[in-house]
């Protein structure tokens, strides 16, 4: 026989093992020749020992299992052994002993399935090479750490590696006698696939003709001639670790809290599975191990709002196979992404699921927090028992974060304990306040990298990052965190079946019940709700508070007392808060907006800086701690942080949900007047940039009114208030004049019904006429002028025909008055007179009058406009501008605005040229204006118009087009319009600069 190289197995003994030897121990062998340095060949050694060892110790419980006690009973120490296995993970050492006392009671007497079992058991070659290599399994694998001596590795493989060896050729015979196998079951219990060899690629494992038939899918001991010799299920079993993944070949571990957990070797995969709990106990004989009062360590069996930690493994129900896969998926990647809804259970799942399951692993959590790096190194100083390192990892993190894996690997390899070299798993909960909380790209960037480089080739760190789902894309982004979006881990909302399972089983672990048709109720109240396991936990451990121990049960009445599912939550916490006094709730909500992110997640503030809030603060947060809707925790160095227990405390507490949404609005109006304000301040606070009164103008003096705008944000709201008050004044004197205008608006319709009087008031009009044009003196004239106004204010726009009949009986003189032009107006805009004057311009369609009566300006049908100085009878033909659509003038007649055809706005003022005015919307006709012509009111349209050296027009609002009246206040601050269908509308002009 060849030498075989130091530290690896002989070829012959290698190649048997890899083809017939069980499956653990050929996956390990098969490690073993691929191993790449002393180091690892060491370790893998070991590996291969234990594959040995558990195998036959499995065996041999489950003869235990299959033969019951032995004749004479187990011995003393089998029995204690046996206890323990169902209670907690035995040792290397244990299962050596218990796997010898179980023979023991067979070494003289036949009787037990596998007689070659028994032989190998009771050869002391065999027992002392296993005393031999559990030496090295406890000690000798840490005596040389990754630095050790190269030499002194070579002489310990020397040493080891032969030991191993004979052990494995011990075991020989039984491994040519015997075969795991199992059946296949779309078959009839005899077509079976053969579990010995290593893995074969993709599951393509050989199939093996049994001699007899077997259960389908349990594992089973068959000879060489394929007959079954022993069942090994329930523990032994062959299932995927995962979906998707290979299947491996589980071996007992041990019984704990009502589950029984196997273990794959030597992938270190794991499998939990309630069902199989009892058998194993009651086939062993350990049916009284369970708990009935509930578990070690746990005051009650549901957590409310509050996450599962680790300690929470006992009463966490309902998603086993989802903890079992994951756990499996991170022994085998360095860097798994667990990803999910806000409510769906990922911190709990991987704390009380996940960790529990990685029995042999180290498992060390954090929050990145606003400062992730020291987060980081806290809690790595913690795992390593040495404080003093946080500075020494700092100094890492800063200046070489990618380094942070390697470095703790070197560190735990050096101070492992027990000869084993266990899994690191770091857990980053709540990953998102990379995003939201940490401010510093750099130091993100930094921390991002360091918990990337914990998931390296060859190490034996692992990085779990727990991140929302709607934040998982952003935070896979992240360069240095690319490699979580490989492996990610979605958590859902479990279905109906988990959830009822995770209320009846904790009860249950506590001796409770809950009342027929409950759980049911429950569930289906939130089974479609994103957050059905935390409300159920809450509504649940309302219930327990109200269960009905004279019957041991959670009761309907208490459920409906509570509202429901849904109710329950928020009852509680609006009946914590209407507990308080209203100085206590002033405190709680500035407490509770402090605890939520703009982004409406869960923010960790110290408690010291909420205290600060006020003098009721920390007796607020103290009420709230008590009742359940806040957490505390403690931070290194003794400061103690706050948090919401949970997210669904946003969601679905309608009192904070508002508070939030006033809170946005302000955070959003706060943003917007400081811009505003901004420029305002920057063009020299002109009076036309201020606010209108609205919503921005109330939220901004409540803001400056609580101190939390800018100086010139509060300069901007004080000035924009002073000059809505101003326009409310204004606003109120037209008011008063529209309303005076409608009410003559209605006489006017009343006279309109009493068309028949017109004609006698026309006779009369024209008497008292012809009277005065009798009569030359000033004084009869003035009273003549006085008359026409009144017969005007009767008679204009009610009846055309009247009024040209009234001017016709005046004098020359009278018809230069005012008051004449009115009449004269209404007949020439009713068609009833084409003309006033005699002009080549043609007949006249529109007249504008100025306030002293000298001038008026007029409109051919043609669009052309003739300025008339009335006392001077002299006429100006204005080239260049068309009226068609209307026009207005100002009280002496020195400027007209006119529109034209096209609705183009121009203005003309005395000896200069007109001007096309450039903007606004196309016009309709009628033109009303300002008495300095800068507020103009054209259609329905309100209009500013530029001083006399610009030319540029503005809308500033829009009016009914159909009005009934209008006015214009005496220095053109605000124009008022009515309707009978509209009422009032006021339009304020800006201030003129």
């Amino acid at each position: 026989m060849s030498e075989a190289p130091r530290g690896e197995l002989g070829a012959e003994l290698a190649d048997a093992a890899t083809t017939w030897y069980p499956l653990p121990i050929a996956d390990a062998v098969v490690a073993l020749a691929h191993a790449d340095t002393a180091h690892e060949r060491r370790d893998r050694v070991v590996e291969v020992f234990r594959a040995h060892l558990r195998t036959l110790a499995a065996i041999a419980v489950a003869g235990r299992v299959a033969t019951g006690a032995p004749p004479g009973g187990d011995t003393d120490e089998a029995c204690r052994l046996l206890a323990k296995l169902c209670r907690q993970a035995l040792t290397d050492g244990e299962w050596a002993g218990l796997l010898r006392e179980l023979i023991r009671p067979w070494a003289d007497r036949d009787g037990h399935p596998v007689a070659a079992l028994v032989a190998l058991v009771r050869d002391r070659d065999h027992a002392r090479l296993i005393d031999e290599l559990l030496v090295m399994r406890k000690s000798e694998t840490v005596a040389h750490g990754p630095t050790g001596d190269a030499d002194q590795l070579d002489e310990l493989l020397a040493r080891r590696v032969p030991q191993l060896e004979r052990l494995l050729r011990a075991a020989e015979p039984l491994w040519r006698a015997h075969r795991l196998a199992c059946p296949r079951t779309s078959t009839d219990g005899r077509d079976a696939w053969s579990l010995a060899g290593d893995t074969p690629a993709r599951g393509r494992w050989a199939r093996l003709r049994l001699a007899e038939a077997a259960p389908a899918g349990e594992v089973v001991l068959v000879d060489g001639d394929g007959r079954p010799r022993l069942r090994l299920h329930p523990v032994v079993l062959h299932r995927r670790p995962r979906d998707g993944a290979t299947e491996e070949l589980f071996v007992l571990d041990h019984v704990r809290r009502g589950s029984a957990v196997l273990v794959a070797l030597p992938s270190l995969a794991e499998l939990r599975d309630r069902d199989l709990a009892g058998a194993i106990e009651a086939a062993l004989g350990r049916g009284d191990a369970g708990d009935v009062e509930g578990p070690p360590g746990v005051d009650r069996p549901f957590r409310g709002l509050a996450r599962f930690e680790r300690r929470h493994a006992a009463v966490f129900h309902g998603r086993d196979r989802e903890a079992e896969a994951l756990a499996n998926r991170i022994r085998g990647a360095g860097l798994v992404c667990v990803t999910g809804a806000s409510g769906a259970g990922k911190s709990s799942l991987v704390a009380a699921g996940v960790l529990p399951r990685l029995a042999d692993a180290a498992a060390v959590e954090l929050r990145p927090g606003p400062d992730p790096e020291h987060a980081l190194a806290r809690r790595l100083a913690d795992l390593l028992d040495e404080p003093t390192l946080d500075d020494a990892i700092l100094s890492l993190l800063a200046e070489r974060p990618d380094q942070l894996g390697r470095w703790l690997d070197r560190r735990w390899r050096a101070r492992a304990h027990d000869g084993a070299t266990p899994l690191v798993v770091v857990v980053v909960d709540q990953a998102e306040e990379l995003l939201t909380l940490c401010d510093d790209p750099g130091r993100r960037a930094r921390a991002a990298a360091a918990i990337a480089s914990l998931a390296g080739d060859g190490l034996i760190s692992r990085a779990v990052v727990i991140v929302r789902e709607e934040l998982f894309a952003r935070l896979a982004s992240l360069p240095e965190l690319r490699l979580a979006a490989r492996e990610v881990e979605v958590v859902t909302t479990p279905g109906e079946p988990a959830l009822w399972e995770a209320l009846v089983g904790p009860a249950t672990a506590f001796g409770h019940a809950f009342d027929d048709g409950l759980v049911d109720e429950m569930v289906a109240a939130v089974s479609h709700s994103a957050g059905a396991l935390p409300l159920l936990q809450f509504c649940a451990d309302a219930l327990w508070d109200r269960r009905d121990p004279s019957t041991r049960r959670l009761t309907t009445a208490a459920y409906r007392a509570l509202g429901g599912v849904e109710g329950a939550l928020a009852s509680h916490a609006e009946g914590v808060f209407g507990r308080l006094t209203p100085g206590q709730q002033t405190a709680a909500r500035r407490a509770l907006l402090r605890l939520v992110t703009s982004e409406r997640t869960r923010a960790v503030v110290p408690r010291a800086t909420l205290d600060a809030l006020g003098d009721d603060a920390a007796a607020v947060i103290d009420r709230l701690l008590d009742a359940r809707l806040l957490a505390s925790r403690e931070e290194a160095g003794g400061a103690a942080t706050i948090e919401l227990v949970h997210e669904a405390l946003i969601r679905r507490w309608d009192r904070l949900a508002g508070w939030l949404d006033d809170e946005g609005r302000r955070g959003r109006a706060r943003g917007r007047l400081d811009e505003l304000a901004r420029g305002w301040d920057h063009d020299g606070r002109p009076v036309d940039r201020l606010l209108d009164p609205g919503a921005l103008l109330d939220d901004g003096a409540a803001l400056a009114g609580a101190g939390e705008l800018s100086g010139a944000g509060g300069a901007f709201v004080a000035a924009s208030r002073h000059r809505a008050r101003r326009r409310q004044r204004v606003r109120r004197a037209a008011i008063a004049l529209l309303a005076a205008l409608a009410a003559a608006a209605s006489i006017g319709g009343l006279l309109a019904d009493r068309q028949r009087r017109h004609a006698r008031s026309a006779e009369r009009a024209a008497r008292v006429a012809a009277t005065l044009a009798e009569d030359r003196g000033a004084e009869l004239a003035t009273r003549a002028d006085d008359m026409i106004r009144l017969r005007a204010a009767a008679i204009v726009d009610h009846d055309a025909t009247a009024a040209l009949a009234t001017l016709a009986t005046l004098s020359p003189a009278a018809r230069r008055r005012p008051a004449s032009w009115l009449l004269a107006l209404a007949a020439t805009r009713a068609g009833v007179a084409t003309a006033i004057f005699h002009d080549p311009a043609g007949a006249i369609d529109q007249v504008a009058l100025s306030g002293d009566g000298e001038v008026a300006f007029t409109v051919a049908r043609t669009g052309a406009v003739e300025r008339w100085q009335l006392g001077a009878r002299r006429v100006q033909r204005l080239v260049g501008v068309d009226g068609r659509w209307g026009i207005a003038t100002g009280p002496h007649g020195d400027w007209l605005i006119a529109v034209d055809g096209a609705g183009a706005v121009w203005r003309w003022r005395d000896g200069a040229a007109p001007r096309r005015l450039a903007g606004g919307p196309a016009a309709s006709p009628g033109l009303t204006a300002s008495s300095d012509g800068r507020f103009v009111v054209r259609g329905a349209d309100v209009l500013l118009a530029g001083d006399a050296t610009h030319d540029d027009l503005r809308l500033v609002a829009s009016h009914l087009a159909a009005r009934a009246a209008i006015a214009i206040a005496r220095h053109g601050d605000a124009v008022a319009s009515w309707s009978p269908d509209a009422g009032v509308v006021v339009t304020v002009a800006p201030a003129p600069p």
